[in-house]
């Protein structure tokens, strides 16, 4: 069996909670820029970003940085020891 050392990150958004295609492939995109210079922190872990309240258009930018925001301060906090 073969090292995996890369981390891997999912995305569950579904059309109830971000109704248009259009919008929904927009976080994802948003959402893996922001990731980007986060990533060889998480090389060694499989993280995954689920929508689960309705989240209007106009807040994708807002939730993308919350999310990222998160996401940075538990890898810190994971990899800080």
């Amino acid at each position: 069996q073969a090292t995996r050392n890369l981390g891997r990150v999912g995305f569950v958004i579904s059309s109830r909670s971000v109704g248009r295609a259009v919008d929904r492939n927009r976080f994802k995109r948003l959402m893996q820029e922001a990731l980007r210079g986060i990533r060889p922190q998480i090389a060694a872990v499989d993280v995954i970003v689920r929508v689960k309240r309705p989240l209007p258009r106009s807040e994708i930018p807002v939730a993308v940085a919350e999310a990222a925001s998160m996401l940075r301060t538990r890898v810190g906090k994971d990899f800080e020891a």
